[in-house]
């Protein structure tokens, strides 16, 4: 059977609509869907802003400690290099005897070499911090790991 011409167009323009209204749900769940994904991306953003202030934040206090420690432990560098040398003094004048003067000597190196530790530790904390932050070395030189 033969439709007739105004039939057909009728029909067109139904199965016209109804693409059109699946294709607005389509899109309108689509938009949902991404809406929902950015809301998650969002959400995972925030999550590690939150970690890496904590990081942040306890790297501070980190090396506020070691600052504190640094300060500490040069001036007991100076105050032994001081010892040590008067200690000199009174051992060429026959006030002190040599074993006082290495037992002087020997604390002046030990606090040097603490004064080195920690100035290394705050060097590989500022490293870390970089690094955790989303910071690199590339450009730099720096070798890999």
């Amino acid at each position: 059977m033969v439709e007739p011409f105004g039939a057909r167009r009728e029909l067109d323009t139904k199965v016209a609509e109804k693409l059109a209204a699946e294709r607005s749900k389509l899109s309108a769940a689509a938009l949902a869907d991404a809406k929902v994904s950015l809301g998650v991306e969002i959400q995972d953003l925030r999550n590690r802003l939150d970690e890496r202030q904590k990081q942040l934040q306890e790297a501070q206090k980190i090396e506020l400690g070691l600052r504190k420690r640094e300060s500490a432990l040069s001036d007991m560098v100076s105050t032994s290099g001081d010892a040590v040398n008067l200690g000199r003094k009174q051992l060429d004048q026959g006030q002190a005897d040599m074993f006082t003067i290495l037992r002087l000597g020997g604390e002046n190196l030990a606090a040097k070499i603490e004064l080195t530790k920690v100035r290394a530790s705050r060097l590989r904390e500022r490293v870390n911090l970089h690094l955790a932050l989303g910071g690199d070395f590339k450009g730099t030189g720096a070798p890999g790991k």
